[in-house]
């Protein structure tokens, strides 16, 4: 229209000057006319009037412009007029132009000029003046365009009366024609225009071309279009706005190659996949509009019968759009532009449709899109059930949206991470802008609710199951996005769950994970995934060995296309061992550790849940094959009665070792993998001390030595070990300074070759024995050469003393943390004597009697055997059964004599009882007079 509009003025200031210039004549009028051209604002204007009257002027060799380029050149102008009319009314009654020549210039912005012309441009096409002629003729005019690269040809011809119609005839090719970014080739454009004399008219044309675009080329494109309408009169005299008519455009691009669009080179094939459902190389379109005009707005919608435009990729998926029921695709107005029509997408493994409702107004935009995602499957991205529910307006550059979302998330691939089985609903608000090219995204609802996620990366060979999760707002946003040159997305958020189960390769950790505070941002061209965060509480078993819970660290998580790396710092960690009865008491660790690829390394410092430290570690981990190592040290680690004690870190030796004293070193060293854990150990005790082994001992002191272990789970050692010990005091008996030679096979079992004692001249101890570790264990305890003389000044009861020589086997059986003899015996190694003449044997022989016979015998007791037999619990009460064979001294009637004597005695009493000095004494005289059997 500003072209037509430009071409008028042009007419009429020619024209008019004619007119005006009559009564100056032929060279006058030529030098006139061109002085009126250039103050009216036309470039080096030429032209020479070759006749001129009061009815008619002819106008030769006009041109307008620079030499060469000019924008207008005419070779020849007729005009017929009336004068007065011309003076007062500025209508001329007909206007004949051509041969000639019309150029026009787009510059690289789009802009289309005439070379020369100034004047005229800008303004509202319903204000365009009326035309100043009744009659126009155009023949033989041409028609060039200049573009920055290539250009057309063309011609136009007119045949206008006012009176009775005309029609007119534009007609341009090209070859080449570049500007603005726009690139056609091939091009050919017809329009015609008819004007009938009862006010109707008609328009029709077509435009064939191929069209390159940012490298999207599309070949082949054809649009035709044809319109009908009325009251063209009241438009060409200056009332556009009362055109009215329909008409109706045909469109069709069949072949579009977007393979090298710009648009696309800063997608990656695995973004296409996921966003356009495979890497789209191509496609069609197709569609047909009817246009209505009516007050100088415009309607346009689908025309029958598809009633619909499509858009066809070459990977088969078809994009619809169809109209809302009977509302218009567009209505342009010169106050607004509304948009409104459905859309469907279709194709192998995708199926969507929504709607949309579009106004822009004053430069902003107010969109509704409801869209409902039945299914969608590609390599990248998979979805079932999914309905979206936007609302955005634009003020200016800036965007605002509401966002409703439920989710169907089958599958997502970002990089090599695989998300699916994830179904969620959120509601966000999203703040966007065009000139930054950024966004911001914020979750409405303070936390996204998810019931469950599973992630896989698959070269890791690593997998994630999550139920129960929640992702909330950290910092206001949840989400940046942007999409220069260089398109990244950053999340930030607080990420929960009730449960997870997590492994990489073979190695497994299930439970309640640590709360992950976190930012994360992807960057597409790069491929790179980073997440920075911090992790606490949490509640997991690692390869249904140890449970780790209380967390408290952070971490550095980068992908790429080819590695995967983690750095972790962990300032608190409780490790305990998995399972009702373990072996290991709860730990608290520190540590750092890395994984590049799927190896790990890492530093740990290892302390009791109070803080004390017991030392430090570290180890390597291949999660692909679960199989790692760790090298624990410890060196100076002291019992004390307050701080470690041997009891807190292993809960089996409760109620067996207590009340711990002294110092010991070592190092242990774990070795797992998917057949199981070996592990091994090297132990140096430095003078421990402590209450125990079991009730029965009071407590073991000087234990010194080292030990080496080939095995921790069982228990194995290095072959036999030896270590020494100062004390085993059970108060009124001790044993002091022993050795023992044992050996730990791995069975559950100790083998002890030798352990022994000094005891009573002779030695007590146990030689090769075996016994279990887990259940009932019978360690046979032998006492040999033991002298009877220095077992009754030991226990030094008054006027109590012997000889002889003892040997003996008391069955030790150890269960719960308790020990008892079963069938012990002591026997005599040989003739012996037992003496007793204290204060009970006086007593005795005041009495008379049976007593004071007993008591006699007693004063030189000549054995020639003596057995002890025991039975019963060390901690407890035992059972003595003492068998005697020998001669006695009786006095009897004033006579002395030796008789032959058999004793048998019956203790019952408590060990730790019966061997404290006072008890014995008083004991011994009542437990002979009720065992007195016979006396011959």
């Amino acid at each position: 229209m500003r072209m037509i509009r430009l071409f008028g003025i042009v007419l009429l200031a020619l024209v008019v000057l004619s007119g005006a210039l009559y009564l100056v004549r032929l060279p006058i009028a030529s030098w006139g006319m061109r002085e009126a051209m250039s103050r009216a604002g036309l470039e080096n204007p030429q032209a020479t009037v070759t006749a001129l009257t009061l009815n008619q002027v002819r106008i030769e060799n006009l041109s307008v412009g620079p030499n060469g380029g000019e924008g207008l050149r005419l070779n020849r102008i007729e005009s017929a007029y009336n004068w007065r009319e011309l003076l007062t009314e500025r209508m001329v009654e007909r206007v004949a132009i051509g041969p000639g020549l019309v150029r026009l210039k787009i510059d690289d912005e789009g802009n289309i000029v005439l070379p020369g012309f100034r004047a005229g441009s800008g303004g509202n096409e319903r204000d365009m003046p009326a035309l100043p002629f009744q009659k126009l003729s155009l023949a033989d005019v041409e028609v060039l365009v200049d573009a920055p690269d290539g250009g057309a040809t063309g011609s136009i011809s007119a045949d206008y009366d006012f009176r009775s119609g005309g029609s007119a005839t534009l007609d341009i090719s090209s070859e080449q024609l570049k500007f603005a970014g726009y690139s056609f080739a091939r091009s050919n454009t017809r329009f015609d225009l008819n004007l009938s004399d009862n006010g109707d008219i008609s328009i029709s044309g077509t435009f064939n071309s191929d069209l390159e675009f940012q490298g999207a080329l599309a070949s082949d494109i054809a649009i035709g279009f044809e319109a009908a309408g009325r009251s063209w009169r009241e438009a060409v005299s200056g009332n556009y706005a009362s055109l009215m008519g329909q008409g109706k455009i045909q469109t069709s691009a069949p072949n579009i190659d977007v393979q090298n669009a710009a648009l696309f080179e800063t997608l990656r094939t695995s973004t296409m996949e996921a966003l356009l459902g495979g890497v789209v190389t191509g496609g069609a379109a197709e569609g047909a509009f009817d246009i209505a005009l009516s007050n100088s707005v415009v309607e346009v919608s689908f025309s029958e019968p598809t009633h619909r435009l499509s858009l066809v990729t070459n990977k088969g998926t078809e994009l619809t759009l169809s109209p809302q029921g009977s509302v218009p695709f567009l209505v342009h107005s010169d106050q607004s532009d509304i948009a409104s029509f459905q859309f469907e997408i279709s194709g192998s493994g995708v199926n969507a449709e929504g709607a949309v409702d579009a106004e822009y107004i004053d430069g902003n935009w107010r969109v509704i899109a409801p869209i409902n995602i039945a299914a969608y499957d590609s390599p990248a991205l998979a979805l079932s059930g999914s309905l979206i529910d936007i609302e955005f307006q634009s003020t200016g550059a800036d965007i605002r949206a509401d966002l409703a979302l439920k989710s169907g998330l089958k599958k997502l691939n970002i990089g090599r991470l695989t998300i699916d089985d994830t179904p969620f609903t959120g509601f966000f608000e999203i703040a966007a802008n065009i000139d930054t090219q950024s966004a911001v995204i914020i979750n409405k609802d303070e936390c996204l609710a998810f019931a469950r996620t599973h992630a896989l990366l698959a070269e890791q060979d690593m997998e994630v199951h999550l139920n129960g999760v929640e992702l909330c707002n950290k910092g206001g946003s949840l989400a940046r996005l942007n999409w220069t040159d260089r398109i990244s997305s950053t999340l930030n958020g607080e990420l929960s769950a009730q449960d997870a189960k997590f492994r990489i390769g073979q190695t497994k950790a299930e439970g309640k994970p640590p709360i992950i505070q976190f930012d994360a941002d992807y960057h597409i061209i790069e491929d790179v995934t980073r997440i920075i965060g911090d992790v606490a509480k949490g509640d997991m078993t690692l390869n249904n060995a140890l449970d780790m819970s209380a967390v408290d660290g952070g971490f550095e998580f980068t992908l790429n296309e080819t590695d995967m790396t983690i750095d972790a710092i962990v300032d608190r960690l409780l490790i305990e061992q998995h399972g009702d009865a373990p072996l290991v008491s709860p730990v608290i660790a520190n540590a750092t550790a890395n994984i590049r690829g799927t190896n790990a390394k890492f530093d740990y410092v290892l302390s009791t849940p109070v803080g004390e430290r017991l030392g430090t570690g570290t180890g390597t981990q291949d999660m692909q094959k679960a199989s790692g190592q760790t090298v624990f040290s410890f060196e100076g680690l002291s019992f004390t009665p307050e701080g470690v004690q041997p009891n807190k870190l292993s809960p089996v030796l409760k109620g067996f070792v207590d009340a711990a004293n002294g110092e010991m070193g070592g190092e242990m060293v774990f070795e797992w993998g998917p057949n199981g854990v070996t592990s091994a150990a090297n132990f140096g005790f430095d003078n421990i001390s402590f209450a125990g082994p079991t009730r029965a001992v009071t407590r073991t002191s000087g234990f010194n030595g080292a030990v080496a272990l080939t095995n921790l789970m069982p228990v194995q050692t290095d072959g036999q070990q030896t270590v020494t010990v100062d004390v085993v005091d059970m108060d009124a008996l001790k044993l002091v300074d022993g050795t023992i030679t044992f050996d730990v096979p791995g069975n559950d079992t100790i083998i002890i070759p030798q352990a022994e004692f000094p005891w009573f001249g002779g030695v007590i101890g146990v030689y090769d024995a075996e016994a279990s570790l887990t259940g009932e264990a019978k360690v046979p305890l032998r006492a040999d050469n033991v002298d009877l003389q220095q077992i009754f000044e030991y226990v030094d009861v008054n006027g109590l003393s012997g000889e002889g020589v003892m040997n003996g086997v008391l069955p030790v059986v150890f269960e719960d943390g308790k020990a008892r003899i079963e069938d012990g015996y002591f026997k005599s190694a040989g003739p012996g004597a037992i003496r007793y003449q204290g204060a009970a044997a006086e007593q005795a022989a005041a009495a008379g009697g049976n007593a004071k016979i007993a008591f006699d015998i007693l004063r030189d007791l000549r054995y020639n055997s003596m057995e002890v037999r025991v039975n019963g619990a060390l901690d407890g009460r035992l059972d003595f059964q003492m068998f005697f064979e020998g001669t006695g001294e009786v006095n009897m009637e004033n006579a002395k004599g030796r008789v032959p004597v058999k004793y048998t005695i019956s203790l019952d009493a408590a060990l730790l009882e019966l061997l404290q000095q006072a008890n014995l004494s008083r004991s011994f005289q009542l437990q002979i007079e009720r065992g007195l059997q016979n006396v011959e």
